[in-house]
């Protein structure tokens, strides 16, 4: 790259330039005067070292509460947008299976999967970088697993909560009769 800088009589003697650069490395910058009537041409030079710049990416869980089994959507946004790279999902520091090493090229990394256990789990997005963007990690996100099934030991009223993103239940109870649906009991949350 080659810019140009002029000089105004009576000036300084100094000449500025800004400039970025567009991929880290080191690089050579020269500066050449080119000389007057009364001053010799004269070049000088410096190295500058330019590092990768930095990025933050944020973490998105839809839904933050789910029953094991039931798919959970987890999107993380690197910005600025790099360009390259790839963002390793985990749980309570373990790599999610199948969410390692997912393209963050567009700035967007999306892993969609299930859990096979009920429990809280502190979910975590980690953009690994690229020679010219630096790496980063979102905040810890919470996700519930539940197993998705409620026992009653002892007769009586009983409520419980249904997990975000479920759309129907049914109530099964056990008697001396064996097991059976309750009529009246199951429908759409």
């Amino acid at each position: 790259e080659f810019r140009r800088v002029l000089f105004r009589s009576g000036a300084s003697g100094q000449a500025t330039c800004a400039t970025s650069f567009a991929a880290a490395g080191v690089r050579s910058v020269s500066g050449t005067f080119s000389g007057t009537a009364s001053y010799d041409a004269s070049t000088g030079s410096v190295s500058q070292t330019v590092t990768p710049g930095p990025t933050a990416t944020t973490l998105a869980i839809v839904p933050t509460a789910v029953a094991v089994g039931q798919s959970v959507r987890l999107t993380a946004t690197v910005s600025p947008t790099p360009d390259g790279g790839t963002v390793d999902f985990t749980a309570d520091g373990t790599t999610i299976a199948g969410c390692g090493a997912v393209s963050a090229s567009s700035g967007t990394a999306v892993c969609t999967t299930t859990f096979m256990s009920a429990a809280s789990r502190s979910i975590v997005a980690t953009y690994g970088g690229t020679e010219n963007f630096d790496t980063s990690a979102s905040s810890a996100s919470a996700l519930e697993v539940s197993s998705g099934t409620a026992t009653f030991a002892t007769t009586g009223a009983w409520s419980f909560t249904v997990p975000a993103g479920w759309e129907s239940i049914r109530v099964v109870g056990y008697g001396a009769q064996g097991a059976g649906s309750l009529g009246g009991l199951g429908g759409r949350v």
